[in-house]
């Protein structure tokens, strides 16, 4: 009854706090620096903030006020509008405001980047006159530049949906196999009786599941270079320059997927049971990762638990290494929790594995 009822009910609840709605779009925050003082960049702020919902967009006035604002996630990202900006326009000489997205929150912020793009299309459209009689023999002229959009702090090219979807899609398919795989694995013994036959075999029971995690170890690491391959050749990745970053989060995410499956494997007497709870396990764990829902857009008591997650932990620390170039020295808490989590759980799973072989 609690796998049938209870786990899906609670699926079904959470996943509806969790998906974005029009009303979590009002929490994005985009804060704007600007250098022009002039009232053509006030104009552009105005011009931007009216195609938002909300008040997400806010004039910031320092430069360490925008370190402290993009260091701690409470902005998705900082439009800087330089100096001269207004001359540049009215002169018709090329000009570009600069964009520093957010490393905390990149889904986000790529979001607002795409959407600020657009916006500035129209801007160029804009007429600055007091007369409206002009508006009669305006004419646009194609010679007369748009302001541009550059990303400063990251790379323009990894700055795409592909590039943030490969971390969190391998994570999620090595998930997967791992805790399909070894979740199953005691419990189609016990409920085939071939257990019996390991007990007597002269090997001590931490070493037998020391074996099984090996193994799905192994096939988790050939799934997942495949798949980073894979991902390297379809976006602008390059993974083999922070090779050893992605190989030591990828195992700390499999031993905590191994931890929790062999737990469950170990609790169930049928292979039935045991599915449908890593199922639902599986599921939660996706919806709450940030691979496809971006964390930041979601209520604030969901984002709190959706940070716990150790898919969450992994997503989010690979996208920062792979996009943001951050070593590991700047993720300690994300290393820190995936040891402990996975010790938790696989030190479970051994006590609970020899109370069933009692």
């Amino acid at each position: 009854m609690i796998i049938i009822l209870i786990l899906p009910i609670f699926i079904l609840l959470f996943s509806t706090y969790a998906t974005p709605s029009d009303k979590i779009l009002k929490n994005i925050n985009v804060a704007f620096f600007n250098e022009d003082y002039t009232p053509i960049s006030k104009l552009l702020i105005a011009f931007v903030s009216s195609f938002f919902k909300g008040k997400s967009f806010y004039t910031i006035n320092s430069q360490e006020q925008m370190q402290t604002l993009l260091v701690e996630g409470k902005v998705d990202g900082v439009i800087v509008i330089p100096k001269k900006f207004a001359d540049s326009v009215l002169h018709g000489e090329p000009t570009s405001l600069e964009y520093i997205p957010s490393v905390e929150n990149l889904q986000t912020s790529l979001s607002v980047y795409r959407v600020l793009r657009t916006l500035l299309q129209e801007f160029s459209y804009t007429v600055f006159v007091k007369n409206p009689d002009v508006m009669k023999e305006f004419t646009q002229y194609s010679s007369h530049p748009m302001p541009g959009l550059v990303v400063r702090g990251i790379s323009e090219e990894k700055f795409d949906y592909p590039d943030l979807m490969v971390p969190g899609v391998v994570s999620l398919l090595v998930l997967l196999i791992v805790m399909m795989g070894i979740g199953t694995s005691i419990t189609r013994e016990r409920e085939k009786a071939t257990i019996e036959g390991i007990i007597l075999s002269p090997v001590s029971r931490s070493a037998i599941l020391l074996a099984k995690i090996f193994v799905y170890m192994i096939v988790g690491l050939i799934e997942a270079t495949v798949l980073l391959i894979v991902g390297q050749y379809i976006t602008s990745l390059n993974i083999e320059e922070k090779f050893i970053e992605v190989l030591v989060f990828l195992l700390l995410g499999m031993f905590a997927y191994l931890g929790v499956g062999i737990f469950v494997s170990t609790v169930f007497k049928n292979v039935e049971a045991s599915m449908m709870t890593l199922f639902g396990i599986l599921f939660f764990l996706a919806l709450t990762s940030s691979v496809f829902i971006p964390l930041e857009i979601m209520p604030k008591f969901v984002r709190k638990i959706c940070e716990f997650s150790p898919l969450t932990q992994v997503v989010v620390s690979l996208r920062k290494v792979l996009i943001a170039n951050y070593d590991i020295s700047k993720l300690k808490f994300s290393v820190f929790y995936l040891i402990v989590f996975s010790t938790i759980f696989i030190v479970a799973a051994i006590i609970s594995f020899k109370k069933i072989l009692k």
